[in-house]
């Protein structure tokens, strides 16, 4: 399983409630989990850290930093002064997997997620989480629908993203 995060300094300790908790919940049959931090400013000893985290719970995993140029986003307007929160737009150009899932680092997950990796999307490229409040309205009344209710989406977990089915304008991302 591939989960993708982006990220600047001021997350990290998210980052490690988030990443921590996917991995304690994912089945140890799922295989390898594979982590891709996309960042413009983690350093290397924010990774050890975080490495060290995920090993305390004993199952399989790669970390991998990747770099993105914040120049490629000039224009754009920052997010609490961090251009981190447009990196997952560029995922899917940039991650060499059939799959990934995205993850904002403020989630904590109590699912295994890893049935993910198998689920038929269709023709969809990407899948989206509904906000917990139309899943609450769902379960209350047994039958899975919103009834009429607005029923957000929520940007902070997107997957699988089917990189078969993804691709940008030609001169988009990050170059």
């Amino acid at each position: 399983m591939h989960i993708i995060f982006c990220v600047d300094r001021g997350v990290l300790p998210g980052l490690h409630v988030a990443a921590y908790s996917l991995l304690d919940r994912i089945h140890p049959a799922a295989g390898d989990t594979h982590f891709s931090i996309f960042s413009d400013a983690l350093h290397e000893s924010d990774m050890v850290l975080l490495q060290r985290t995920l090993t305390a719970i004993g199952k399989p995993f790669a970390l991998e930093l990747r770099r993105l140029d914040p120049l490629s986003f000039v224009g754009f307007p920052t997010l609490n002064n961090s251009l981190a929160t447009y990196y997952r737009l560029f995922a899917a150009q940039i991650m060499e997997v059939d799959r990934f899932l995205y993850v904002d680092a403020d989630t904590l997950c109590d699912v295994d997620v890893s049935e993910l990796q198998s689920f038929d999307m269709k023709s969809a490229p990407v899948a989206w989480v509904p906000a917990c409040e139309c899943i609450r309205m769902a379960e209350a009344k047994g039958d899975g629908k919103c009834h009429g209710v607005y029923c957000p989406m929520s940007s902070g977990v997107l997957g699988p993203v089917s990189l078969e089915l993804c691709s940008l304008p030609e001169g988009t991302g990050p170059g």
